[in-house]
């Protein structure tokens, strides 16, 4: 009977016997299976979602700080040239010069506190409590530090890396990569440009613009030698913008005093040039305008040929209402004349040599010029027969 738990069914040759397990036992020990199979998939996922947990919340502080360092980098390089100025002048005297009959000698006084002569109590805890750390933080810290970070990861920078390119790519994607460097140079020449600035103002005006003049002439240098920019507008931008600053410097050194010859006293420059002073000062000044208005009209040209401007100006003519496209049209008729000639032109070419070419595109808002066309190609098409009579 099927009743009991093993039943021997009888005995082989070899001695073995078959034993047959119940249903009730064999539905028993599947449904264990399948919960130890279900238990052990509820632990792996949890293991899972508790590793992919962990390693979102790795993930995000590693992105968070990331995005700090970004941050803090990219609000420095702001401010950087006012902070260096601030920091320079904590060290900068200005000399104030006495009166013999008062009794009075020469003396250095602080620039931010003219009270205080230089490297007293006050200006000297100011200059070396405050000035010396934020001078090596500014002069050294951060052009050190853009370089190491730059060299160390010029693996990725070659690479192409995603993520560096996404946090940092602000330093070196707008240059070559021979020049991904050329941040730092950016920021040195950036520092003397502010040192200049701030530490000729003893000399006078004049000194001062020639030094500006000097350290404008090396930047050119480097840029027309090594190029460093990837894109070609970029780089004619920023050459011709060093040479708009160059001339309105030299232009600007004939209107102040020059020094005299053996002398460190200043002679204004209209007594140098005379009577002829206003026509010269109208002349140059004139000068210097067209050549910055020019330097404007050509960026402006060439940031709405970089954007394709052309294609959001066809965008929004066709957004217009149909009395302002009229309008355009009708602005625009030298245009359309144009486009209809060359058209009416090329389809008479193409009958003496047998085909007719497709309609060239024509400009915007000329609908009724593309019938007109159309039209012309109907009208000048010859029939078959004669087609094939000129080409016998």
């Amino acid at each position: 009977p099927i009743g009991a738990s093993e039943v021997p069914l009888g005995s082989s040759s070899l001695g073995a016997s078959i034993v047959i397990k119940p249903p009730a036992a064999v539905a028993v020990t599947a449904a264990a299976e399948e919960r130890h199979k279900v238990l052990l998939q509820q632990e792996q996922s949890q293991a899972s979602e508790e590793a992919a947990a962990a390693i979102e919340v790795q993930d995000t502080r590693c992105l968070t700080g990331a995005w700090c360092v970004v941050l803090a980098m990219v609000t420095l390089f702001f401010f950087y040239p006012s902070l260096a100025r601030i920091v320079l002048g904590l060290f900068v005297c200005i000399k104030v010069e006495g009166d013999s009959a008062a009794s009075l000698q020469d003396a250095f006084y602080w620039m931010y506190a003219m009270n205080q002569q230089c490297w007293d109590s006050m200006h000297r805890a100011w200059a070396l409590g405050l000035g010396v750390p934020l001078l090596l933080l500014l002069f050294a810290a951060v052009p050190i530090g853009v370089c190491i970070l730059l060299i160390s990861c010029r693996k990725r920078i070659r690479q192409d890396d995603t993520w560096f390119r996404s946090h940092f790519g602000f330093l070196y994607i707008h240059y070559r990569r021979r020049c991904y460097l050329w941040e730092v140079v950016v920021i040195i020449q950036t520092l003397l440009m502010v040192v200049v600035n701030v530490f000729a103002y003893q000399l006078g005006p004049y000194y001062q613009a020639l030094l500006l003049n000097a350290v404008l002439a090396v930047i050119l240098v480097m840029l027309v030698y090594w190029q460093p920019h990837a894109t070609p507008h970029v780089q004619y931008l920023s050459v011709a913008s060093i040479v708009c600053e160059l001339l309105t410097s030299y232009v600007a050194l004939s209107f102040l005093a020059m020094p005299l010859q053996g002398s460190v006293a200043m002679i204004p420059a209209e007594e140098v040039l005379g009577s002829g002073y206003l026509i010269y000062k109208h002349i140059l000044g004139a000068f210097v305008l067209i050549v910055n208005a020019v330097f404007v009209v050509c960026a402006l040209l060439m940031l709405l040929y970089v954007l394709n401007a052309l294609h959001w100006l066809r965008r929004l003519v066709g957004a217009l209402p149909r009395p302002c496209r009229d309008a355009l049209n009708c602005a625009c008729a030298p245009v359309l004349l144009r486009d209809l000639s060359t058209c009416l032109k090329q389809t008479v070419h193409a009958r003496h040599r047998g085909g007719m070419p497709e309609l060239p595109s024509l400009s915007a808002g000329s609908h009724h010029l593309h019938r007109q066309a159309a039209l012309a190609r109907v009208i000048y098409e010859p029939p078959d027969v004669e087609m094939s009579e000129r080409a016998n």
